[in-house]
């Protein structure tokens, strides 16, 4: 279930390579992690990303920057089982 964005966040991370533009490397990042849902086998492919970066001395910074951010996007739902006692509501 998860392949389709894996599938996606290579996409984006080609088109980040052709048009320079950061929206594309935020968006391949963010279906990385949205991918790792379903099977951590996919969290590979940021170290795939982050290795390219390297190789091509890009901004690591904004890297960072952007995979804090989809760690945020994609795991905050969780934070309502830390904030609200779900077992002993009547839902």
């Amino acid at each position: 279930m998860g392949f389709p964005f894996s599938i996606l966040s290579t996409v984006f991370f080609f088109k980040y390579i052709n048009k320079k533009k950061e929206k594309n490397l935020f968006f391949s990042i963010l279906f990385v992690f949205i991918a790792a849902q379903f099977h951590s086998s996919y969290l590979f492919t940021i170290v795939l990303i982050f290795g390219c970066l390297l190789f091509k001395k890009k901004k690591i910074s904004k890297f960072s920057i952007y995979l804090f951010f989809s760690i945020f996007a994609v795991y905050s739902p969780n934070i309502f089982v830390f904030l609200f006692n779900f077992q002993n509501s009547e839902l």
